[in-house]
């Protein structure tokens, strides 16, 4: 059930955007935990580099130890630190992860808004939405990593890639019920 009440009790309690922002988004046992695994994740990526245990690539261990709890990740086939290269590796992923979802967003929204406003081009920028929405996202990435080498920046385009056409569709709906409004010119 919905606790949050409605009207003008509701603008008398949420006075404060911290208050606002702690009900909206800490109402749920589970919006709370992932909160905890975000932030976790976030103090990981920024504070970790300066608490790695070793070197990502220093050999440091027997191969393939289990866990314990001088390597709490256990090491891998070369006896590498487990715990050492999840932490060096975790700022480059979250970084292609924000970049690439951020870019789809902007350039969905661009198209969303380009053929709700305008007519004449709403069929072209429909079209090229669906046409990005009924390609399979997996295969393709996975043929793009298979013919081209591998950077940060492909992977980033290839994201964007299939990522911007919901945005674009969530996007374009919307546009013409906001373009009815009296302050739209």
């Amino acid at each position: 059930a919905n606790n949050v009440q409605t009207g003008p009790q509701q603008k008398s309690k949420l006075k404060n955007s911290f208050t606002w922002f702690h009900v909206r988004f800490f109402r749920t046992r589970s919006a709370k935990i992932g909160w905890v695994l975000i932030l976790s994740i976030l103090v990981l990526v920024l504070v970790g580099p300066f608490f790695e245990p070793y070197p990502p690539t220093a050999t440091v261990a027997a191969h393939d130890s289990p866990p314990s709890l001088a390597h709490p990740f256990g090491t891998d086939y070369l006896g590498h630190d487990l715990l050492s290269q999840v932490i060096y590796g975790a700022y480059p992923s979250l970084l292609v992860g924000l970049v690439a979802a951020l870019g789809a967003t902007l350039f969905g929204f661009v198209v969303g808004v380009l053929g709700g406003y305008y007519k004449r081009l709403e069929p072209v920028l429909s079209a090229s939405t669906d046409a990005i929405l009924s390609i399979p996202a997996l295969p393709l990435l996975i043929l793009i990593g298979i013919i081209f080498v591998v950077t940060d920046q492909l992977i980033i385009g290839g994201l964007m890639l299939v990522l911007w056409a919901p945005a674009a569709r969530a996007v374009r709906s919307q546009v013409p019920s906001v373009k009815k409004l009296p302050y739209v010119d």
